[in-house]
């Protein structure tokens, strides 16, 4: 290959990254301040906060007010890992995992990953799992005390239904049994 075209072909390899690169900078600058804009983030703060001195803890708030993308992210940034976030459907819990792991730039399946019933893609190094209510039900059959996990997060549990019913009052019990478990409703 000529050098005149190899190096013709490098600078239009460069500029289309460099191109990419100023798009992704802007959509994650314009993702910030929407963050910075929901209503939850408000009450960052006093969650993490809150979250020091009690092991469970109700939060409510209207759709779309970013409790189930923003929270997990809050905790992860605390510090805290191990945690569990439970939803109703296989399809929340999927997209969910995606969306938060775009948002904290984390490799999708590395840190912030899901599990459903025949399909995961939690790793060794995954701090954050969307799971469905069911799966958590099952892992509560082989480990009682949910050993892997230091925060349970319960989400959307005011949809009422049978997995998540039987989870709140089962993590009732296993609440008062760890002393190391925080649990979000």
């Amino acid at each position: 290959v000529p050098e005149r075209v190899l190096s013709d072909y490098t600078f239009a390899l460069s500029s289309f990254i460099a191109y990419e690169n100023r798009l992704k900078f802007n959509q994650l600058r314009r993702l910030r301040v929407s963050q910075k804009n929901l209503p939850v983030s408000e009450r960052r703060d006093e969650i993490l906060e809150t979250l020091q001195n009690v092991k469970v803890l109700l939060i409510a708030g209207d759709t779309g007010c970013g409790k189930s993308t923003q929270i997990p992210q809050y905790l992860l940034d605390a510090g805290y890992d191990r945690i569990a976030c439970t939803q109703p459907r296989r399809i929340a819990a999927m997209a969910l995992a995606r969306r938060v792991a775009y948002e904290t730039l984390n490799e999708y399946g590395s840190k912030i990953a899901y599990q459903i019933r025949f399909e995961k893609t939690r790793t060794l190094r995954t701090r954050l799992l969307f799971v469905t209510e069911g799966l958590l039900l099952r892992q509560l059959q082989t480990d009682p005390e949910l050993n892997q996990y230091n925060v349970i997060i319960l989400d959307e549990i005011h949809e009422r239904n049978l997995s998540g019913d039987f989870l709140l009052g089962l993590l009732r019990n296993l609440v008062r049994k760890r002393d190391d478990l925080i649990s979000e409703n």
